[in-house]
């Protein structure tokens, strides 16, 4: 492919076991790896039987196009993209400098049973993994599962790296985070605070976390991580996981990041947080920390009595917390909280404030792990919007899973 003009290859139905990673360089710029047009996604099966670190690695490739097909069985990544200095501890993004790796997209792709074999490397995976210089890249449609560690990850380091341009949209991530803690369903750093025009939006997440690790979260914006757009989403931990520091989402030393018009279900054991906040170590600097909001979201519950939180040293029944003190604090404002339950949702916070104007009120959602909110939904005066569905590959239905908070 390489030394013809000819780039696209299309994988007919059938299993393929990989001996080595495949990998694209500045070489494949403009290669399209797929399944053929007319079959399901699933129906070709890059098979990394569980000796892999990945399945696919893009290095200083730039408008690579992998769709249309499934991977399974990978150690730590099923997609991983790599541009600029080395970083990590992967074959993929450590090593040499390369160059940037720009526009990529991952769409209409499957990456189930990411195994982690390593555990103190549970943070660099992902179905998709970018890092480094990979400005515009997009996952669209994509379906990740089973992963022992993230689903998805984003990562800039510091120098020249840049994220800028990243997208997630209309994908489907279940049970992420299933055996470590400390981490994200979706996942993203960018220590200089310089990426811009991130939106993870229309995403499906849930059953994330475990019941040994604490510290998972369905967004994670780690390590002053800015400019995103975390919009239309369900966020749902329903699991009566008896652990602490279980969130929604969480901020760290940010600015400028919006999330709004999603719904996030806290489930059924009383302490999931819905919002983290805090600060950050070096490498990473510290941005003004101006600019964040959480408005316009639903926030359902399936406990009895009241919340039951606790991080960062602090304990009580709030569901908005900061971890310490901060050079200025998340605009919340206008969100609906409802618990199907009967238990109390609190809405105050631990040292940022809680929401200043909250509407308790049924925001009318039904259909159960599909979360469908009636047109007469209060929420939408509080300026909620539906999102647009169509999560994950084409002809794919999310599965039911653990029981939702929503009413069928």
């Amino acid at each position: 492919m390489r030394a013809s003009k000819v780039k696209t290859v299309y994988l007919l139905p059938g299993t393929y076991a990989l001996k080595s990673v495949v990998e694209l360089g500045p070489a494949d710029d403009g290669a399209r790896l797929s399944g053929a047009p007319d079959q399901r996604w699933d129906a070709a099966v890059i098979d990394a039987g569980g000796r892999l670190e990945s399945a696919i690695c893009l290095r200083g490739a730039s408008n690579v196009t992998i769709e249309n097909l499934k991977i399974r069985d990978v150690e730590y990544g099923g997609v991983m993209i790599h541009g600029g200095a080395g970083f990590g501890p992967n074959d993929c993004t450590r090593g040499a400098t390369t160059r940037p790796a720009s526009g990529n997209v991952v769409r209409e792709v499957e990456v189930v049973n990411i195994i982690v074999p390593d555990a103190a490397r549970y943070s660099d995976t992902g179905g998709v993994l970018a890092e480094g210089e990979v400005r515009g890249t997009v996952v669209s449609n994509v379906l990740v599962a089973d992963s022992n560690g993230m689903c998805v990850r984003a990562s800039a380091h510091g120098g020249r790296d840049d994220i800028s341009g990243f997208r997630v949209l209309n994908s489907v991530f279940l049970r992420c985070m299933k055996r470590n803690g400390d981490g994200g369903a979706i996942y993203m750093q960018d220590y200089l605070s310089t990426s811009t025009d991130i939106v993870i939006e229309n995403n499906y997440v849930k059953d994330y976390g475990n019941g040994a690790g604490s510290n998972n979260r369905c967004f994670y914006g780690d390590a002053a991580t800015s400019n995103v757009i975390f919009r239309q989403n369900i966020c749902a931990n329903p699991g009566s996981r008896d652990v602490a520091g279980d969130a929604s989402v969480i901020f760290l030393c940010g600015a400028d990041n919006l999330v709004t018009q999603n719904v996030f279900d806290l489930g059924s054991s009383g302490k999931v947080i819905t919002y983290q906040y805090g600060g950050c170590d070096p490498p990473a600097r510290k941005s003004a920390m101006t600019g964040n909001a959480f408005a316009g979201n639903i926030v359902i519950g399936g406990f009895r009595g009241a919340q039951r939180t606790e991080w960062a040293g602090a304990a009580g029944a709030q569901s908005f917390y900061s971890g310490d003190v901060q050079p200025a604090y998340p605009k919340v404002v206008s969100n609906v909280y409802w618990n199907y339950a009967g238990g109390i949702m609190n809405t105050a916070g631990v040292v940022m404030q809680g929401d200043s104007a909250p509407m308790l009120r049924d925001p009318l959602c039904s259909g159960g792990s599909l979360y469908r909110i009636s047109e007469r939904s209060p929420a939408f005066r509080a300026g909620y919007a539906a999102p647009p569905r169509g999560w994950g590959p084409r002809g794919y239905v999310p599965p039911t899973g653990e029981a939702a908070s929503c009413p069928q």
